[in-house]
């Protein structure tokens, strides 16, 4: 796991009126450590905003998407949101399902 970042820019974007806003958030992880498969999300501001996709660039195989397509509330009322990458697989047994 990465340590926590923030975005930049985040109060010099908060009045602007257009469609899409793009953030740039960096961080570095061990070379080892592979393609990330989820990212945690935290809102610490207190009005909720919608995250349409968030992109990892930097990997030799090219980058990992993240469609999100979801409202990030604040975290007084949702702490943490998990989002999982576009190439994620979850293998479940049928049986195991509650």
């Amino acid at each position: 796991m990465s340590n926590k970042m923030v975005l930049r820019d985040w109060s010099k974007k908060t009045k602007v009126k257009v469609e899409w806003v793009h953030y740039t958030v960096e961080f570095t992880v061990d070379a080892d450590f592979g393609i990330p498969g989820a990212i945690t999300v935290a809102n610490n501001h207190q009005n909720e905003f919608f995250l349409e996709t968030m992109t990892v660039e930097g990997f030799p195989s090219g980058p990992v998407h993240f469609p999100w397509n979801s409202w990030v509330q604040a975290s007084k009322d949702h702490p943490l949101r998990i989002c999982l990458s576009n190439k994620v697989k979850i293998l479940i047994k049928l049986n195991q399902i509650p």
